[in-house]
């Protein structure tokens, strides 16, 4: 079995100090390049054969967490949206699992999750970061188990 991860990085950030610099016009923008731009990427490691892809985690946040300007919340991905589903359609095209970090939107809350899509096009399962990092449990909730999942690669945990 032929395992990739996908190693990224974003190619906007901004911090406190430059939200003049980053209306949510640009930060749209900037998103929605940069998700093109991973996609494309996942479809050429796909193509090659591959039946496991990890990409980087928090590979779709499109405002910084802690940007006082949004409801962070409200920004996240919910796990039936059209990223989700984008998602879903990749790994069914290719019959193969990914495993995205990505910012949910669960229960009216925000999550860093790891959600593994399957090669039927479906989620197979969510973990949601249980430990997060110092300020980031601000604006995002805390997971609080441990899953694994199985396929018929082995089982599959994710943190």
């Amino acid at each position: 079995m032929k395992i990739s991860v996908l190693q990224t990085k974003q190619d906007f950030w901004y911090g406190p100090d430059q939200l003049e610099d980053f209306p949510l016009e640009r930060c749209i923008a900037a998103y929605n390049a940069h998700m093109d731009a991973e996609f494309a990427k996942m479809e050429e490691i796909l193509r090659q054969g591959t039946k496991l892809l990890v990409t980087i985690e928090g590979l779709n946040w499109l405002v910084n967490p802690m940007d006082p300007r949004y409801d962070f919340a409200q920004m996240a991905e919910p796990l039936d949206g059209p990223l989700m589903q984008r998602f879903c359609a990749l790994s069914k095209k290719y019959g193969a699992y990914i495993v995205g970090g990505l910012y949910t939107a669960q229960n009216g809350r925000a999550y860093n999750s790891a959600v593994l899509f399957g090669p039927e096009g479906n989620i197979v399962g969510v973990h949601n970061k249980v430990h997060l990092p110092a300020g980031e449990e601000l604006d995002i909730t805390p997971g609080d188990k441990f899953e694994v999942f199985e396929t018929p690669y082995g089982n599959i945990g994710m943190l």
